[in-house]
């Protein structure tokens, strides 16, 4: 098994779905690598490929210490940062190729950081509870292309609703990891720019049509206060050649109010 899917779940409390989730994926000759991001209990059902030990220890944490974190938020909180700095160094060491998650609303909140670890076009979805109703899907998958499904009913234990959700995930995943990319010998130089409401039209009749004569790619995101944050996010990651921020309405959001409120720091990606 060459390529492999990292699988995040709190063990101590859906071990049994981690283990089936494994079994699944490796039925299609995928490596299953079981993560395990819980913090007070011991895994059941499964022997994690990754223990909680092994993260924390990663991030120079002991168990011990997330547990005696102060509360329960902070715990989580810490538990974010170990397995985002563990998934990170997995897909940079070429150890997984995509990244499948399980979670009620605190481990689907450890699973975000999980995805947020890894870039652009890496497969990557969490099946969910609160994958559904006025939950924030910021939550969930932050400004990164995750999939997220619901689990329909609590997570707890393999049933007919379950296995029929969870295989569903899998066939994605796996589906996802197997698809090979498209290649092309062009080089892409790709601009980022800002637009929402008046903005439209003198990007799309004048600033676009100038730059693609140039050879550009034009990337425009609605700054609807998700969309600006996004460009933030692939600016970070040195995604485009330059960035025009043409709609800031994000950013008077942000200081004085309004409806399009982004996450604090837009706009300091390129800085």
């Amino acid at each position: 098994m060459s390529e492999a899917i990292a699988i995040i779940a709190t063990c101590d409390t859906k071990g049994e779905e981690a283990l089936y989730l494994k079994q699944r994926i490796e039925s299609y000759s995928i490596r299953g690598l079981v993560m395990d991001t819980g913090i007070l209990g011991e895994p059941v059902f499964v022997e994690p490929d990754v223990t909680k030990e092994e993260l924390a220890g990663f991030s120079g944490f002991t168990i011990q210490e997330l547990v005696e974190a102060g509360s329960r938020g902070a715990a989580v909180e810490k538990m974010r940062d170990c397995i985002h700095a563990y998934v990170k160094k997995l897909y940079e060491d070429g150890r997984i190729q995509g990244l499948i998650a399980i979670g009620g609303a605190e481990g689907s909140v450890i699973a975000r950081a999980a995805m947020d670890a890894l870039p652009l076009g890496v497969p990557k979805i969490t099946v969910s509870t609160i994958a559904s109703g006025k939950h924030l899907f910021s939550d969930l998958i932050g400004y990164n292309d995750a999939a997220v499904m619901h689990s329909v009913i609590d997570i707890l234990g393999i049933n007919s609703i379950s296995r029929t959700v969870f295989n569903n995930a899998v066939g994605a995943i796996v589906g996802m990891v197997k698809v090979k990319p498209e290649t092309s010998d062009k080089e892409i130089k790709s601009i980022g720019i800002s637009m929402l409401g008046t903005t439209t039209k003198p990007i799309m009749s004048v600033i676009k049509p100038e730059l693609e004569k140039r050879g550009y790619e034009v990337l425009t995101f609605h700054a609807n206060g998700t969309g600006g944050d996004c460009m933030d996010t692939l600016a970070g990651e040195g995604f485009f050649a330059a960035v025009l921020d043409f709609s800031t309405n994000e950013l008077v959001a942000n200081n004085l109010g309004g409806l399009h409120v982004a996450k604090p720091g837009r706009m300091e990606a390129t800085l």
